[in-house]
């Protein structure tokens, strides 16, 4: 049985870099989520591709092997605390680990994907075309841009058919 480290202080303010390859490109995105972070670079991940399968209904980015392919994303600096911040935010995916220079560089990748046809919706479009213009990631925004958008979702519709009415 292992016993986990309680972390301290030094090991929250640890720095990490972090490649993000949806919605996470998009820097005010992130930053709205964990706090402000430093762009680093773009990157290309050999080995893997972008998909979209991640979740059962509304599908989100995800990287899979790929031998002869890449996939291009973003690299943030960010402390060891804004990492587990972003864990809550990524419940669909793990945390993985690669070796970027001398240093791990830490990334998603989902557990539960679907077979369905990629669909996402125009919100979260928007936030990795940004991503992607700011970055000049031109593989990544025509992927993305190939992708069905799902209609916003209408609360007043939904009561307004099942209730009859909206207040």
């Amino acid at each position: 049985m292992s016993v986990k480290k309680k972390l301290t202080k030094a090991d929250l303010e640890q720095k990490v870099l972090y490649f993000c390859y949806g919605s996470n490109m998009n820097q005010k995105r992130i930053e709205a989520r964990v706090g402000p972070v430093t762009f680093v670079t773009t990157y290309n991940l050999e080995g893997y591709a972008l998909v979209f399968n991640a979740g059962e209904y509304n599908n989100f980015a995800n990287i899979i092997q790929s031998k002869n392919d890449y996939c291009e994303g973003v690299i943030y600096e960010m402390t060891y605390e804004q990492l587990r911040k972003l864990d809550m935010f990524e419940g669909l995916y793990k945390r993985i680990k690669f070796k970027y220079k001398d240093r791990l560089l830490h990334t998603y990748v989902a557990f539960f994907c679907s077979n369905s046809i990629p669909k996402i919706t125009e919100e979260y479009l928007d936030h990795i075309e940004k991503g992607c213009i700011k970055h000049n990631l031109l593989k990544s925004l025509e992927i993305v841009r190939a992708i069905q958008i799902i209609p916003a979702f209408n609360m007043q519709k939904y009561f307004e058919y099942y209730y009859g009415y909206w207040e």
